[in-house]
């Protein structure tokens, strides 16, 4: 089982560097392949990426800044053969090494879900409770 995680980066590469590492940190049998698109137009932003995570995800350089999107897009077309794809933000950290796993799981055991959204702790440990339960609409 495989799950792509889909990163795309705007001028935040220190921060983005930290959420790969909390990625690759990640205990999970499955194969975790990290795909990132540096929105930033910037060759630093891109070449701090490149030099640090180039080796361990494929990192792409849009020419121009297509936006989150159309970023999304552009990498999941190239990676879509994953039978789970994580959006994640380059600023998010996961602290607990099981949460892709536990993910997974949650979409193996429940058909209806379509999206998953963790609760959000910020860099103060406050949580931010971003989203509900919601089963899948066909």
């Amino acid at each position: 089982m495989t799950i792509n995680c889909i990163i795309v980066n705007y001028h935040k590469a220190a921060r983005c560097i930290q959420c790969i590492d909390s990625l690759l940190a990640q205990s999970s049998d499955r194969l975790i392949r990290l795909f990132v698109l540096d929105n930033s137009c910037s060759d630093q932003e891109y070449d701090l990426l490149k030099t640090r995570v180039g080796e361990r995800c494929v990192v792409e350089k849009a020419e121009d800044n297509i936006g989150y999107t159309r970023g999304v897009n552009h990498v999941f077309s190239g990676c879509s053969d994953a039978q789970f794809t994580v959006l994640i933000s380059p600023d998010v950290i996961l602290h607990d090494p099981s949460t892709l796993d536990h993910m997974a799981r949650l979409f193996a055991e429940r058909p209806d879900l379509g999206i998953l959204a963790s609760v959000q702790t910020n860099d103060d440990r406050s949580e931010e409770h971003t989203s509900e339960l919601q089963s899948r609409v066909d």
